[in-house]
């Protein structure tokens, strides 16, 4: 499979679903969610031995491996992490005080591409693959900076119905001011969302969990987790 292609998402998600049904209906290893890794989350702290890597993991992320290797999936032990919060997509996710947090390099990154985006020293348009991957990267970013979204509404109106990657797009007025609004905000955030006002007193939480991360692919968080982990 050719990675970049428009079709090769679409195959590996439902080669993943496929097995991912077997780990759920099969080995009956519930609450396990595929996105670009697998991840779920383990509600005993006990860690079990898995024999290939010689190590202790959480029993779910184990059995998981197991599977894996009864069908010939290949896995590599630096990709397989668990702990109390884990790095999913970029983000530290901590299910504790049920925060995502964008880290400072990052979020200096993204800041940086985006004055770049809106730079016109040199010229007013830019491709349209590069509106596409600017796009891209902002949406990402959402995920720490939601209230953000409706900064994007200009660009989506600038490149609607055009689909040549490399034809020049102008960079309106609207457009700049829309960015420069969405960075000046980035900026002067923490780079973290949180949720845990509207669950209650996390503190009355005794219950503990581990969220599994196994880079093939996985994570799940729940309120009561201290342990996360993904494949």
């Amino acid at each position: 499979m050719v990675f970049g292609s428009r079709s090769s998402p679409r195959i590996w998600c439902t080669f993943m679903g496929l097995v991912i049904w077997i780990a759920i209906h099969v080995r009956n290893l519930l609450d396990l969610h595929y996105m670009d890794n697998i991840f779920g989350y383990e509600y005993d702290p006990m860690l079990v031995y898995y024999t290939p890597y010689n190590d202790y993991l959480p029993e779910k992320q184990a059995r998981l491996l197991s599977l894996w290797d009864e069908i010939g999936l290949p896995h590599e032990r630096h990709k397989q992490v668990f702990g109390p919060a884990i790095k999913i997509i970029g983000f530290w996710v901590d299910p504790r005080d049920l925060s995502i947090s964008m880290s400072t390099t990052s979020k200096a990154k993204l800041i940086a591409s985006i004055q770049d985006f809106i730079n016109t020293s040199t010229s007013h348009t830019c491709p349209l693959m590069e509106w596409q991957c600017i796009l891209s990267w902002i949406n990402w970013g959402f995920n720490v900076f939601p209230l953000l979204r409706p900064g994007l509404q200009s660009l989506y109106e600038k490149i609607s119905g055009k689909s040549h990657a490399h034809a020049p797009v102008y960079l309106n007025r609207r457009v700049i001011r829309d960015l420069t609004w969405v960075s000046l905000l980035c900026r002067t955030s923490t780079g973290s969302a949180s949720s845990s006002r509207s669950c209650g007193d996390l503190t009355a939480l005794t219950s503990s969990s581990f969220v599994m991360h196994l880079r093939e692919g996985w994570a799940s968080i729940a309120p009561h987790l201290t342990l996360v982990s993904a494949h």
